[in-house]
């Protein structure tokens, strides 16, 4: 595998990832911050969390993917 350095707007998307994390974490229950970056420059992050029901817990990346849809962007 070859390493590369972050560029300006990987290091922008890892930001907001770090940030939504900070922001809403719960111990034990949200522990994956997640963001996306959309092809015309949009961040959108997510978190991980847990529901009472298995079938309802979420991914932090699936977070992230679903504010940028429902936001009105698919790329």
């Amino acid at each position: 595998m070859t390493l590369t350095e972050l560029t300006s707007e990987d290091q922008k998307v890892l930001v907001s990832a770090v940030s939504a994390s900070d922001r809403l974490y719960i111990q034990g229950l949200q522990e994956v911050g997640a963001a996306v970056e959309t092809t015309g420059g949009h961040t959108f992050a997510g978190i991980h969390f847990n529901s009472a029901s298995p079938s309802a817990t979420v991914c932090g990346e699936v977070a992230a993917l679903s504010c940028m849809v429902a936001a009105g962007h698919r790329d």
